[in-house]
């Protein structure tokens, strides 16, 4: 259950912690994530947030080191064919 759990969290953190990197910063954000991933409640919004300002350099490394990945990967094995 505990890999469950971790897999969760970080699947939340890396949604947050994307919007929140993209986004102008302004404390409305929080409501609007909360509103674009209808499994998200406010409160793990605001979970998230404390733990990527708390943990930004790591977490950004994460998150850039995750976009690096797709980025080989979609020129590796190209576009998927819709």
């Amino acid at each position: 259950m505990h890999c469950v759990n971790e897999t969760i969290r970080r699947a939340i953190l890396q949604a947050v912690g994307k919007k929140w990197q993209k986004s102008a910063k302004c404390s409305a954000l929080r409501t609007e994530i909360a509103e674009e991933y209808p499994h998200i409640n406010l409160a793990q919004v605001y979970a998230a947030l404390t733990y990527y300002h708390a943990n930004r350099d790591e977490v950004d490394r994460e998150l850039e080191a995750e976009a690096a990945d797709f980025l080989r990967l979609a020129k590796e094995f190209g576009q998927p064919k819709e």
